[in-house]
Formats: C-alpha cells, structure tokens, sequence
C-alpha cells in the first residue's frame, strides 16, 4: 500500500480537473454545537500554549541552568507545537472535512495532547526535584509559579483530550 493512499480518492473530470471522491466525516452536532465546540478547544489551546510559552520565560525552578529541568520543557513545547497544527487544521476545514484530515487531525489529537501532558507533568516533576534539592534558594517566587504553570499545562492537556474523546463524528 503506497504511503498517500489517499491520493487514489481523486479522480480525473472530463474538464482535466481532479475533484475528491472519498469519504467525508462531519461533527455529529448541527452547525452551532459544532462552532461552540470548535470555540471552547481554541480557547483552551490558547490558554495552553500563554502557559506553555509563558512558563518559558521563567527563570526559576531550575530553566536557566538544569538540563533535567530545561529538556522536558523542549519537548513538551514541541509536541504542542504539532498539537495545535492538528487542531488548527482541524477547524479551519469547516463543516466537513475529508478521510485524510479526519485521519490526520481527529484521530491523532487523543494521543498526541497526553504527549503534552506527559512532558508537563515531567516538567513539573524535574522543577520540584530542582527546587527542593537548592531549598528554593534560587528564585523562590519563580519557581512556584512555574510548577503551577506546569499543573495547568497537565490539566488542560487532559481536558482537551477529555474532550476530543467526547465529540463524535459521523461518516457521510
């Protein structure tokens, strides 16, 4: 099976255009439950990424000079990074999106946000071992609310997976 099987779902018109004949996957709502559900997953994925991107410019906690503390940091920020192209993808397509996107976005995003969650929660884990083992000598303030933004990155992660995982689509 090639790699973009997908492609064999266009098929040549009589006009020399290619047109899609493949399936089509819909939110199993009507048009305002769909924009409302598209609305509360772009605000949680702004507040996502303020709390991601914000604790980065942390210095405390151990982020300007502990690589344990600094890596899952990057890793997370990566993984969000692809997390939020699938969602933006997802909801520029619009009312309908084809089985290629269905399958690159909706079934993608409830096991790419625990990757988030995952590094997060490393993130906060590595902070507290940082802070504890210096006394929270080194930028005290900095480092509690680092470790708080890094609760808040696990949660949201969850909650929008929680949430992916409750949406339904229906082939058409």
């Amino acid at each position: 099976m090639p790699k973009k099987h997908y492609l064999n779902d266009f098929k040549m018109q009589e006009d020399g255009r290619y047109a899609y004949e493949g399936n089509h996957y819909a939110f199993a709502g009507d048009e305002s439950e769909r924009k409302s559900a598209y609305a509360k997953i772009i605000i949680l994925l702004c507040v996502l990424i303020a709390s991601v991107f914000g604790a980065g410019f942390i210095t405390g906690g151990g982020m300007k000079n502990s690589f344990y503390v600094i890596l899952p940091y990057i890793c997370e920020a990566a993984a969000l990074f692809f997390t939020a192209w699938y969602i933006v993808k997802l909801v520029s397509k619009g009312d309908t999106i084809r089985e290629y996107d269905y399958n690159k976005t909706v079934k993608r995003l409830p096991n790419s946000l625990p990757i988030v969650a995952f590094f997060a929660a490393t993130g906060l884990i590595t902070s507290l071992i940082f802070s504890i083992s210096t006394g929270f000598k080194e930028a005290a303030a900095q480092s509690v609310i680092y470790i708080i933004l890094k609760a808040l990155d696990v949660f949201l992660a969850l909650l929008l997976r929680n949430m992916f995982l409750k949406y339904e689509w229906i082939k058409l």
